[in-house]
């Protein structure tokens, strides 16, 4: 892979990686104010919400784990 098109890959994945990360960050502490107000129910459904973006960051970071095997040859 050309060094411009890989890096344009490495720069795709990390931005989408930070978005989902940030999406969760947003759902997690809008549960915790929840929590804190005493509704606590309320506040673990919400959590919920944060599975999505979780398992896409997941899938984004084996995605990130193929593309380095492909990019950076073993040192050895």
């Amino acid at each position: 892979m050309p060094r411009k098109a890989s890096s344009t890959v490495i720069c795709a994945l990390i931005g989408e990686v930070r978005s989902c990360v940030e999406e969760a960050i947003v759902v997690a502490e809008a549960a915790d104010r929840l929590a804190r107000r005493g509704q606590a129910e309320k506040a673990l459904r919400l959590l919920m919400d944060v599975e999505g973006p979780t398992r896409q960051v997941l899938d984004l970071f084996r995605t990130a784990l193929k593309v380095r095997q492909t990019l950076l040859p073993d040192p050895q």
